[in-house]
C-alpha cells in the first residue's frame, strides 16, 4: 500500500483537535498535580513518529492507556522508550518543556537515562518479530487511547483508571473526550483488528466504538500490558505471541 499524505495530515489535524479539547478541562486537582501533554512539547518527535510510520491505513491498532513517566512523556512516541526510539525507530527530535512541571518527574527528553519497562518489552518483542520497524508498521500502528500523563506532586503516576471520588466527574470529561478521537481515528485509518494493551483500553475501545464495530466488523482483542505495575506482565513477551498466534495475526509482522 502506498504512502498516503492525507493520512498523516488528517492524523495531525485530529491531534490538534483532540488538544483543544482537552485543553477546556481542567485537570489540576487534588491529588493531581500535573498533567503531561507529550504530544505538545515533544511534538517534533511525536510528529515524525506520524509521518514515518502512519502514512497508511492500518490492517491493526494497537492502543495503550497514557504516557509513560520515562517512555512517551520524555520522547513523544507511544511505549517511547529512549533506547528504542532512536536506534530502533530512528526517531529523534527536540523536546520543549511543559507549562507545568513536577519537580520529581523534570522532562530530560532524548537525554534520559531512565528506561520504560513498558516500552523496552513492547518494542524489544517487535524487534524480534519483525527485525525491522517497516515490517511492524506495514500493517500495524501504536496509539494511546489519552495523550496525557498525570501525576501528584511527588511524582508519582496516577492513571485514567485511578480517577476516582472527586476525580470521577474528571474522568467522565476525559472518557467522553477520548473516545470522541478514538472514533475518529478509527474511521480514518480503517483497522480489522484493534488491540487493548491492558483491560482499561480493551474496555475504552469496546464503549467507544460499539457502533463502529458492528458495521464494519472490527475485531476487539485483548493483551496484558507489558508495564511493570501490571500483575499479567510477568512473562509478557510469550503472552503476547500467544494473542497473536491464537488469532492468526503472526502473518502481519512477517
Amino acid at each position: 500500500m502506498s504512502n498516503n499524505p492525507h493520512i498523516v495530515e488528517e492524523m495531525l489535524r485530529h491531534q490538534r483537535d483532540f488538544n483543544n479539547e482537552l485543553s477546556q478541562i481542567s485537570f489540576i486537582r487534588s491529588p493531581i498535580h500535573v498533567a503531561y501533554n507529550p504530544t505538545i512539547y515533544a511534538a517534533e518527535p511525536y510528529e515524525r513518529f506520524l509521518q514515518m510510520y502512519c502514512c497508511t491505513e492500518k490492517k491493526i491498532i494497537f492502543l495503550g492507556m497514557n504516557p509513560g513517566p520515562f517512555g512517551m512523556c520524555q520522547t513523544g512516541v507511544p511505549f517511547g522508550d529512549v533506547i528504542f526510539v532512536q536506534q530502533w525507530l530512528q526517531i529523534n527530535g527536540k523536546v520543549t518543556q511543559p507549562n507545568y512541571i513536577c519537580e520529581k518527574r523534570r522532562i530530560q527528553g532524548f537525554n534520559c537515562k531512565r528506561r520504560e519497562i513498558s516500552g523496552c518489552r513492547f518494542w524489544n518483542f517487535f524487534k524480534e518479530l519483525c527485525l525491522t520497524p517497516d515490517i511492524f508498521f506495514k500493517n500495524s500502528i501504536v496509539f494511546n487511547y489519552c495523550p496525557l500523563a498525570f501525576m501528584k506532586m511527588d511524582g508519582q503516576n496516577i492513571t485514567p483508571p485511578e480517577f476516582k471520588g472527586d476525580l470521577k466527574s474528571l474522568k467522565i470529561a476525559l472518557e467522553e473526550t477520548c473516545d470522541r478521537n478514538l472514533v475518529e481515528v478509527v474511521k480514518l485509518l480503517k483497522p480489522e483488528v484493534i488491540i487493548g494493551i491492558g483491560r482499561y483500553a480493551e474496555k475504552r475501545i469496546r464503549y467507544a466504538l460499539n457502533e463502529l464495530i458492528a458495521i464494519n466488523n472490527i475485531e476487539i482483542l485483548y493483551m496484558p500490558h507489558p508495564s511493570g505495575r501490571s500483575t499479567q506482565s510477568k512473562n509478557w513477551a510469550k503472552k503476547a505471541k500467544v494473542v497473536l498466534e491464537d488469532n492468526n495475526l503472526e502473518h502481519y509482522f512477517q
